[in-house]
């Protein structure tokens, strides 16, 4: 069940449902102008879509928030435009999500990797890993001398094909946590 809500109770990073679409918050700002009542601006993302609005509230006026449920799943396969996963609950139901929704970070997906899917009405609207991904580094280039005088990166590939910044001190064979969302190297993986 969503709920209304003042404007001025909105955060950044809510979802609110406006022209029977989902939006993110993206930023909230509180305008007092010197002549005539005060208002909230905002920016607002589509969630379905590259929808994006900017929006201005009076101070007294309602929205409503959409209530979301986060679970957890696990990735069981992929064909060819779905991803396929499973409810970590009580269910074990199986769903499945475009591959267009999942463009990003489809490259990170493999057997039992684990998200957090988050849910509104029973559909997922979005997701996010439940942790990072240890990922092994394929080709790595070489360190040139001289160059440590402040913390440098050198550029990296790792198993899945994507191209990353990495520390000097990494090399090819080595294992790293990437941070899936931004495709950032973390730190060396410790096992």
């Amino acid at each position: 069940m969503d709920q209304k809500i003042n404007v001025s109770n909105v955060r950044v990073g809510n979802v609110l449902i406006m022209k029977d679409k989902l939006f993110v918050v993206r930023k909230t700002e509180h305008v007092k102008p010197g002549k005539g009542g005060a208002f909230i601006q905002m920016e607002l993302k589509g969630l379905d879509s590259t929808t994006k609005l900017n929006e201005r509230f009076r101070s007294e006026e309602n929205v409503v928030k959409a209530i979301l449920e986060e679970k957890h799943a696990k990735f069981l396969y992929a064909d060819n435009d779905s991803c396929h996963f499973m409810f970590m609950d009580d269910t074990y139901d199986q769903f499945e999500i475009s591959k267009e929704d999942f463009k990003p970070v489809s490259n990170f997906l493999y057997d039992g990797v684990e998200i957090k899917a988050m849910m509104h009405e029973e559909k997922v609207i979005s997701f996010e890993f439940a942790s990072p991904v240890v990922m092994e580094i394929i080709e790595a280039d070489p360190v040139i001398k001289g160059q440590t005088a402040s913390s440098s990166y050198k550029n990296a590939v790792i198993e899945n094909g994507i191209k990353i910044l990495v520390p000097t001190y990494i090399k090819q064979g080595d294992k790293i946590v990437v941070n899936p969302s931004d495709s950032t190297y973390m730190e060396r993986f410790k096992s």
